[in-house]
């Protein structure tokens, strides 16, 4: 190819290669860049071609020219350019040589063709994609109908063209043999049918959803994306068995549900015990109310009894207590009675139980499906745990998420990165990227020496060198790193309520930071050049900021607002963190690696987004204008959407109340029935598809969707499986695949680069030293082809063992240690000091020499050979040894009894891991039993309980088993100085921590708060369990080892969180706030029509009491509203209209603010204040207003609702602070008016103000000069319109005076304006729209990170969505189109990609430790070969029955009537059909005459089944005997049979018992039949992914542990922190909670998968202020002293309802790290192993080449099962099975022509296998067991045969499977004990191998055809020097000399 490109740039045609890629053999190898010279030499002349004349170019290029025919259908021509094939004459009627053909040819292959098509499509999509579906007649749609249809006559003569130049159908390569071309042929076919006037539009919907794929056809213009669409088709058929495999799994577990808990959705409350009959006796109604106030579904752990009702079920419901019993002999609605009465049918609690539950197999598999995405699985279950039960509820649901949810999407996962994988190995085979190869050379090439020279000057004068010079400076770098981190930093202080006495400093350093960029800008523009600085991207961006700042600072002092583009300055930090890459090279590899990864994902993107679009066109097409409901919350509902003309109402309706918006001519208006997630315009809809790819809320916009009919849930099945599961699988596949392979490269880069700068410095250096010639030496090494330094000979060197961050824990010896460390020396510092240690030393050997003093010292007098130090290693290092034998060593026995009798002396005869350190496993036991005491100290729990008062006592008793284990080691050990110190490991560290604290609280147990907090710190005792535990190991290490990296991409995570948390700060910073009442006018909903806005006053006038206390608002919890001011008459349409009554007497004095932005204050009460008898202004005025504070236990109020409790005077004060708390009082701030404000007099409302009342008058003079020049400067949002408008005036005067009282008295008095204050003026109050905030980066930095887990992002949005200004009223959708943007990207940034690249570094590293643990080290084909023997020899029996030749003939022939394959086929019918009937059963079911037919078949049937079922284990256990229970299957079907049989006779017997229950776990059972489905051919694919199930099960073992000891950790640390935390929220209620240790770990697991974490942590977050202004109280944690203050909480009903605060930070904290450590590592740990697991399992055929064996054997060779065969049969078995594994697809490689008829003598069959077939054999020849071959025998044979046939290209596979079978590693010895007990004793070595016999009969057999022939040629006078060729033989019979000897 290369010599043909030369040619061709000689002639002039094209210019020559310059470059050749040579691709690397792996991902992490370097790309070497060589010219063509370099890489093939010269290139002679072709013969011939040196005189040719070059060839004359193409007349035209529109020319077609037929460049190959072969005389087929098909020829190649050659049109612009390109070659292409087409059918030689198309439509059978126009021949390639025709000139129209020709000519249409060459329109439809011209490129501007193509581009002209694209863009009619691009404007297609955009049309489909503007269209205004609220407004169907509307200009917009009707401009785009015109176009649309001028682009339908477009598409339609793009197919009339194509048609005729490619052919239509017959034959290759026409029109519709191209899926794309299908496509474009069936939109234009429907826009066809759609303009046929004689077809009703209506009967065409169908055809207009094919026009939205239309955009489609845009991916068969850009190669790559056509490449990305092709890998996902080939990943479909793959995940089609993840698909069925999860489809069975689904149906078990829908067929458990439905078996078990149909119609517990229907359990409700009701008022009454029975139904009460309404009306006559006939025609008449049932009546049955239900219970307003019960919480929720009843009959399980609900009971009803909080509201006195009675919970009862369906009328279907099975006999029981649930089941409704209708008085009087009446019969129900169901039986044929009179019908249930209006509001009394039998509903559901929860409308989305409409669509999800467990009534039929349809509805439970769609629960099933969405518990499977893990979103809405957490509410189903506390349905079913309120309304069935708790056990079972949590059983079923945790069952379904680790199996369908971790394994399934996991393996979903595995399969898509596997069709990755194929799909790119075959292309990267099929085509030669050079250009790609190129590409990426350039991309990162090695660091040579051109890397680091400098670029010259673009002008050599002095400025210009002195500002390149300071460019390059490292400290100016460095300070103008610092300026950047200064100027972030005054960023960070902006806050809501601003702080308004920093802004002029603030400002001013601001505007210092300005100058300073704006010199550096100077000097890069003088250093670089105009060019030079614009060519940089990062200077050039640095100049946009700096110039955009300016133009900002500019406006800003003229007086305007432009404080928007300071957002830009946030990007700044990108230097930051490009400087701290600069510093650390891994930071820098991170970063260019994920650089390189996003620039890689670029066409996925694309693709995405065009997905994107495509369904969000679909989901118009289904949904415009539907999602209307009456309760869009709930979508309980459908509103009527009709009009009178049938057509649809794009609105919702009016409506009447006074308070309605009264326009409706805009989008912002009649929303209220819609639900947020919707379809009725583009942009919404666009974002609700992402919403569901995303996971969030996917299931309710399903409802919303099913609410028009359930086949639409179809649509959102195919979005999350085709989107989700499919789309972003192959993303993280993607994700992780680039990462890792640009994360290597730029590995390779960085070492390349520090060897060229160390090879630079070398060649600079004059005197060379010897003492660094191996470095000198690998430096100076280069590569062969490219000449550049060889960055192989640095990675291919031997390094140094990393070393282990596990090897310093406890119970482990470094390597380096043993390998370097002498003996003696080991022995003389005793190890290491943990109690594990693994060797065992002898205090008698330890020297007498010690190092100098304090050094090694324990307690700084113990040297190492002190007595009493010595006593105290022997103590921690003591062992009792269990010698495990070698079966093969002779004397093994003996060498094991000599090492017990030796014991300490002779330890090192014994295995290390043969010892049990007895002081060790003693402290493991207690920790194990104290954690388990930890988990049963319920902080709720009495302390006279006699549990709790053993545990808190064990854990007395444990304290000091912990002190005394410390107190050991220390005197073992030096403390802190000296090798093996103490304090050296970090899990010393974590012991020493935790008994100090146990120690403090034990002797302290009613200190101060502090102390008992630390009480919480004994949760980590679990950890301990780590460290001494060696399976865990691998899994900490794991952890460890991720801790680097993960803290790297941590450190850019929250750079990125930095710069988005400043971006939407500076944006939402107190905008997401919103009034609580709906009864409100607000300054929008007033229509002022052509009124000039300025002449309004948008305030209301109030009336005012004498007494500030007069105007106190309240809504404590249980007690009706009350309003304090009263608003003095109505709004009109356009105004506020005053009553003609003056104000009431109780209120005589009115007030009313100046302006709109005049603030009126909302005093409050503040909890954390300390009041005093002293303190001026409250306490002096009012000393009711604060009162005292509670204190202690006794002083908290009671919860209980007790009218007639008696309250004590000490409660009395809880009782009265909590009042005065809820309270709040909407009143002036300081009490001006513009009259007395121009007049310089007093306030005329002072004595009521805010300030007066709070604050009083004596108030620090510093204070109020201060507040005075914060509102004159002017303040940012009060009075800043007056006073600019109207400065001095009187308006303007009285503003900035209740401005300043509000400052002066901040504690007390919040001050609103614009519609905050309007909204308390009318009783109202101004809160949170959401939990979330941006008020201040904090709070910024904390709501972006809690959705960048996607929990609850589209709630967060929506309020931004809806964000107008501050103190104004939130619009719908007033600001969508930039929020809807932003929160995507970063959602996209955040959750897809950084948060996936943990996953990655997790995989990577768990493999990576994977790796280095390994200890077997096997080759893949020893690997394989270990496999398929544990297959074989780990059965416990091959055969149920052996030697059936000596069976009765009865049983024979039962035994093989039960063995034959029809009858195993009738009983797995029997089985499926089973299954079948009880998935058809639909609840609920009529119970009238009518039905009773099919009553009486099912109940038949399932009589019928049971009888089969019983002969079926008759018949066998006749035939088997004892054998019968041998098998697993056989005792699962008997028990299974005999559970059936009792179930009938207790049901027919009449004996009062009710067996449902139980007859319904007996069905149940019977469907783990089914998996035995898996075993037959068709299905071998599922059951591999079941295998892989299997494997990742056991693998899972030490990630579940650690997982749980965390979970465990985490559940102790929450029941300890949050135990007592108030229950009653939103999302921490009575099911997600801390008030026990299993009601925590199921919170906690719960939040693992990512429910709702966000809401519980808020709801923790809640202080005092939270829980008053929401008429509710808290208490600090302290007051709830359970141990001590039991009784009076017990009496305060404070125990059954707890009520503390548990603490803003803490909670944070606690949920933060837990969802980043849980979510980030463990649970990626879990997905490393599935990947792992399914890696191993996806080419594990070992159990079905197992039964393949057995098979044939019984089938062919004894089917009397006597278990040998004569030697000659074996080897025909052997070479029959490895043909027939052949024949299945089990084993690959060649096939094989050995044949094994029966007439085939055995010397024969020997004489025609391969030798290198025949090496593999390793079994004697002859018999020596007089019966013959063992069964084990012949398939070890076949099994070492099929790992030649599999491993053909590896010449030493034999001598690797000997190897292996030599190895000392547990796995093998196992094996080959396992294989001595099957097969006997191993072999002798008398008699040859078969090996052997099959050389010597292929030798003589050659001999004698060779002598045979010498005879006859002899014979017939043969010239002697005719050459003997034996006949047939190939090079593989010729036996090698080694065998052949």
């Amino acid at each position: 190819q290369a010599q043909r490109h030369v040619r061709t740039g000689a002639a002039g045609a094209s210019p020559p290669l310059q470059r050749v890629s040579l691709r690397p053999l792996h991902s992490g190898a370097p790309k070497v860049v060589a010219t063509l010279d370099q890489a093939v030499g010269p290139v002679p002349a072709m013969p011939g071609e040196a005189g040719d004349p070059p060839k004359k170019p193409d007349a035209s290029p529109f020319q077609v020219i037929v460049v190959e025919d072969t005389g087929g259908s098909v020829v190649t021509i050659k049109c612009h350019g390109k070659e292409s094939k087409t059918c030689r004459r198309s439509l059978f009627i126009l021949p390639i040589e025709g000139v129209i053909r020709k000519a249409l040819l060459s329109l439809v292959q011209w490129k501007w063709f193509d581009r002209f098509i694209l863009l009619c499509i691009v404007v297609n999509s955009i049309l489909l994609a503007i269209k205004e579906q609220r407004n169907p007649g509307g200009q917009v749609n009707q401009v785009c109908g015109v176009i649309d249809k001028i682009l339908t006559w477009i598409f339609i003569m793009e197919c009339l063209l194509k048609v005729p130049a490619m052919g239509l159908v017959c034959g290759r390569k026409t029109y519709l043999r191209d899926p794309w071309n299908i496509l474009d042929f069936v939109v234009v076919i429907s826009a066809v049918v759609e303009m046929i006037p004689a077809i009703p539009m209506s009967s065409l919907g169908f055809l207009r959803l094919f026009r939205v794929l239309r955009p489609l056809r845009s991916l068969n213009a850009i190669p790559e994306m056509k490449v990305l669409v092709n890998t996902t088709i080939s990943a479909v058929p793959k995940l089609s068995n993840v698909a069925a495999l999860g489809l069975f799994i689904g149906l078990v577990f829908a067929i458990i549900g439905v078996t078990l808990m149909p119609g517990i959705f229907y359990h409700q409350c009701r008022e009454t015990q029975f139904p009460v009959h309404v009306g006559p006796t006939v025609g008449g109604c049932w009546q049955w109310n239900f219970s307003a106030d019960a919480a929720g579904l009843c009959g399980g752990e609900y009971d009803c009894s909080d509201v006195g009702g009675f919970c009862s079920g369906h009328e279907a419901e099975p006999e029981g207590p649930l089941k409704p019993v209708f008085p009087g002999g009446l019969l129900g609605p169901m039986q044929g009675g009179d019908p249930w009465c209006r509001g009394s049918e039998p509903t559901k609690l929860h409308p989305e139980t409409d669509f999800v539950h467990f009534d039929h197999v349809g509805g439970a598999l769609m629960l099933i499906f969405q518990c499977t995405t893990m979103e809405g699985w957490t509410d189903l279950m506390y349905y079913v745990q309120d309304a069935k039960s708790l056990v079972l509820a949590w059983v079923y649901f945790i069952l379904l998420i680790v199996i369908c949810s971790f394994f399934l999407l996991n393996v979903a996962l595995a399969v898509v990165d596997e069709a990755r994988d194929d799909f790119e190995a075959q292309e990267e085979e099929n085509e030669e990227e050079e250009e790609e190869g190129d590409k990426e050379a350039e991309t990162f090439p090695l660091a040579g020496g051109d890397e680091f020279e400098e670029p010259p000057l673009w002008l050599d004068i002095a400025p210009v060198r002195m500002c390149k010079a300071l460019t390059e400076n490292e400290y100016f770098a460095n300070f103008i790193t610092l300026v950047i981190a200064g100027n972030v930093v005054t960023m960070m202080l902006d806050t809501h309520p601003p702080i308004v006495a920093i802004q002029i400093p603030k400002d001013s350093i601001a505007r210092g930071f300005l100058v300073i960029f704006v010199f550096e800008m100077i000097v890069e523009l003088i250093a670089r050049g105009l060019c030079g600085y614009l060519k940089n991207p990062s200077t050039a961006f640095d100049g946009l900021v700096v110039v955009v700042s300016i133009i900002e600072e500019v406006i800003y002092m003229t007086g305007g607002q432009a404080g928007g583009l300071k957002a830009l300055r946030t990007l700044r930090l990108f230097r930051v963190l490009n400087k701290f890459a600069s510093r650390s090279p891994p930071l820098k590899i991170l970063l260019k690696s994920m650089v390189a990864t996003a620039k890689s994902l670029k066409y996925w993107l694309v693709l995405f987004l065009l997905v994107l679009y495509i369904f969000t066109l679909m989901a118009m097409h289904f949904f415009a204008n539907s999602f209307q409901f009456e309760d869009p919350d709930s979508l309980d509902a459908l509103v009527s959407r009709v009009d009178g003309e049938d057509n649809y109402v794009p609105w919702c309706p009016e409506d009447p109340s006074p308070f309605s918006r009264v326009r409706s001519d805009t989008m912002h208006h009649r929303q209220d029935c819609i639900p947020r997630a919707h379809f009725d315009n583009f942009g919404w809809g666009f974002v609700t598809i992402f919403q569901v790819m995303t996971g969030e809320n996917w299931n309710t916009i399903m409802y919303a969707g099913m609410r028009q009919g359930w086949g639409f849930g179809f649509f959102y099945l195919v979005l999350l499986l085709f989107g989700q599961i499919l789309f972003l699988s192959l993303f993280l596949s993607m994700l992780l695949s680039k990462f890792d392979e640009y994360k290597s490269e730029m590995e390779v880069e960085q070492k390349a680069k520090m060897v060229s700068r160390q090879a630079s410095l070398l060649r600079q250096t004059s005197e060379y030293k010897p003492d660094m010639g191996t470095v000198t030496d690998d430096v100076m090494k280069k590569s062969p082809t490219s000449g550049s330094t060889s960055v192989e000979s640095l990675a291919d060197k031997p390094r140094p063992r990393e070393k282990s961050l596990t090897d310093d824990l406890p119970g482990q010896i470094s390597d380096a240690a043993e390998a370097s460390a002498p003996e003696d020396q080991a022995v003389a510092t005793g190890g290491k000091h943990d109690t594990d240690t693994a060797e065992f030393i002898d205090p008698d050997v330890i020297p007498s020499t010690s190092s100098a003093w304090p050094k090694d010292y324990s307690w700084f007098i113990l040297s190492t050979s002190n007595p009493i130090r010595r006593a105290a290693l022997w103590f921690l290092n003591f062992r009792v040894f269990r010698v495990k034998e070698d079966p093969y060593a002779e004397g093994a026995k003996d060498g094991a009894t000599e090492a017990a009798k030796d014991g300490a002396k002779d330890s090192e005869k014994a295995p290390k891991e043969s010892g049990y350190a007895v002081f060790d496993t003693f402290i493991l036991v207690c920790i194990l039993v104290s954690t388990l005491g930890m988990m049963l100290d319920d902080p709720l729990a009495a302390p006279d309980d006699p549990l709790i008062m053993v545990v808190r006592t064990a854990n007395t008793v444990f304290v000091w088993i912990f002190v005394f284990e410390m107190l050991v080691k220390l005197l073992a050990f030096p403390f802190f100085w000296g090798k093996d110190a103490y304090l050296h490991d970090g899990w010393n560290w974590l012991d020493g921590i935790v008994v100090l604290v146990s120690i403090i609280t034990m002797l302290f147990p009613e200190g101060p708060a502090f102390l008992r907090t630390l009480r919480i710190l004994r949760a980590f005792r679990p950890l301990r369990v780590i460290k001494r535990a060696e399976t865990l190991k691998m899994v900490v290490e794991t952890i460890f080892k991720s801790m680097k990296e993960l803290g790297v991409l941590l450190i850019v995570f929250l750079i990125f969180l930095l710069i988005f948390a400043l971006l939407f700060m500076m944006y939402l910073s107190g905008l997401l706030y919103h009034c609580d009442s709906t009864d409100v006018v607000f300054m929008k909903d007033i229509n002022l029509g052509n009124v000039d806005v300025s002449n309004v006053n948008f305030t209301l006038p109030l009336c005012f009491g004498n007494d500030i206390r007069d105007s106190a608002n309240s809504n404590a919890e249980g007690s009706p509203h009350q309003r304090g001011s009263q608003a003095r008459g109505y709004w009109n349409v356009t105004e506020w209209v005053f009553e003609d009554t003056p104000c009431p007497a109780s209120h005589p004095r009115n007030y009313r603010r100046a302006t709109v932005d005049t603030p009126i204050c909302v005093a409050r009460c503040a909890p954390s204040f300390t009041y005093d008898a002293s303190q001026r202004g409250v306490s002096a005025r009012y000393p009711q207003l604060c009162p005292k504070r509670y204190e202690s236990t006794e002083e908290l109020p009671s919860r209980c609702d007790d009218p007639s409790r008696i309250v004590s005077p000490a409660e009395q004060v809880g009782v009265d602070f909590v009042a005065a708390m809820q309270a709040w009082y909407t009143v002036p701030c300081a009490g001006s008016t513009p009259a007395s404000a121009a007049a310089g007099a007093s306030p005329p409302l002072a004595d009521v103000s805010c300030r007066e009342a709070f604050c009083g008058t004596d108030i620090d003079p510093t204070r109020v000069a201060n507040c005075k020049a914060e509102c004159e400067n002017p303040h940012p949002s009060f009075c800043a319109t007056t006073c600019s408008d109207f400065p001095g005036s009187p308006k303007c005067l009285s503003c900035m005076e209740e401005c300043q009282a509000a400052c002066e008295c901040a504690e007390f008095c919040q001050p609103l304006i614009k519609d905050a204050a309007m909204c308390h003026e009318q009783g109202a109050s101004w809160e949170h729209a959401i939990s979330q905030n941006f008020d201040n980066v904090y709070n910024a930095m904390v709501t972006l990170m809690e959705i960048s887990t996607t929990e609850g992002w589209v709630d967060v949005m929506y309020a931004a969505c809806d964000a107008t200004d501050l103190y104004v009223q939130p619009v719908r959708d007033v600001a969508h189109p930039m929020w809807m943007i932003l929160f995507t990207i970063w959602i996209f940034l955040s959750f897809m990609f950084l948060m996936n690249l943990g996953v990655g570094v997790i995989v990577d590293k768990f493999m990576d430790e994977r790796q280095r643990t390994s200890t077997d080290d096997l080759k893949p084909a020893q690997a394989q070969w270990v496999k398929c023997r544990a297959a074989l020899l780990k059965a416990g029996y091959i055969f149920v029955l052996t030697d059936l030749d000596k069976l009765s003939p009865v049983r024979r022939k039962i035994y093989d009537f039960t063995n034959h394959k029809l009858f195993e086929a009738l009983i797995m019918t029997c089985i499926v059909t089973n299954t079948m009937l009880m998935a058809v059963e639909v609840y609920p079911e009529l119970e009238t005459p009518e039905m009773q037919p099919w009553r009486d078949f099912k109940e038949g049937i399932n009589i019928l089944f049971a009888l089969i079922f019983t002969v079926e284990a008759g018949l066998k256990i006749f035939a088997y005997r004892r054998s019968y229970f041998k098998d697993n299957w056989n005792r699962f079907d008997f028990t299974c049979v005999i559970a059936t049989l009792v179930g009938i006779i207790l049901k027919y017997s009449n004996s009062g018992i009710n067996i449902s229950s139980l007859a319904s776990v007996i069905r149940i059972f019977r469907i783990a039949r089914l998996f035995r489905l898996l075993k037959f051919k068709p299905l071998r694919p599922m059951n591999k992914l079941f295998a892989s199930l299997a494997v990742s099960m056991v693998k899972l073992a030490s990630v579940g542990v650690v997982a749980g000891l965390f979970l465990v950790l985490f559940s102790i640390l929450g029941m300890n922190l949050f135990g007592m935390a108030s229950q009653e929220e939103d999302t921490l209620n009575g099911h997600g909670n801390f008030k026990n240790f299993w009601v925590s770990f199921m919170t906690l697991f719960r939040a693992s998968t990512g429910e709702a974490w966000n809401e519980i942590m808020h709801d923790l977050s809640k202080d005092e202020s939270d829980y008053f202004r929401s008429g509710r109280w808290c208490a600090p944690n302290s007051l709830f002293n359970t141990q001590f203050k039991y009784d009076i909480l017990k009496d305060k009903c404070l125990i059954e309802q707890p009520n503390a605060c548990a603490g803003r930070v803490q909670a944070q904290l606690f949920w933060i790290g837990y969802t980043l450590f849980i979510g980030l590592v463990i649970m990626n740990i879990v997905v490393a192993v599935i990947l792992e697991g399914y890696d191993e399992s996806k080419n594990s055929d070992e159990g079905a080449i197992i039964d393949t064996c057995k098979n044939l054997w019984q089938r062919k060779y004894d089917p009397d099962h006597k278990m040998f065969l004569p030697t000659g049969t074996a080897m025909k078995f052997i070479i029959e099975a490895m043909k027939e594994l052949q024949q299945d697809g089990l084993v690959q490689g060649s096939e094989m022509n050995i044949p094994t008829l029966e007439a085939t003598s055995f010397a024969r069959l020997l004489a025609n296998i391969p030798m290198r077939l025949a090496r593999a054999f390793d079994a004697d020849y002859g018999d020596r067991d007089p019966r013959g071959v063992p069964f084990m025998g012949a398939v070890r044979q076949v099994l070492r045969g099929i790992a030649v046939l599999s491993n053909e290209d590896d010449q030493d596979v034999v001598e690797l499977l000997n190897q292996c079978d030599e190895m000392k590693s547990k796995k093998v010895l196992a094996l080959n004990v396992l294989e001595m007990k099957h097969c006997g004793p191993k072999r002798s070595g008398t008699g040859p191998l078969l090996t052997q016999q099959i050389a010597a009969t292929k030798l003589q057999r050659n001999f004698r055809r060779t002598m045979s022939i010498k005879k006859a040629r002899s014979d017939k006078d043969v010239v002697e020097s005719t050459p003997v060729v034996p006949a047939q033989v190939s090079r593989d019979d010729v036996a090698s000399p080694r065998v052949a000897g």
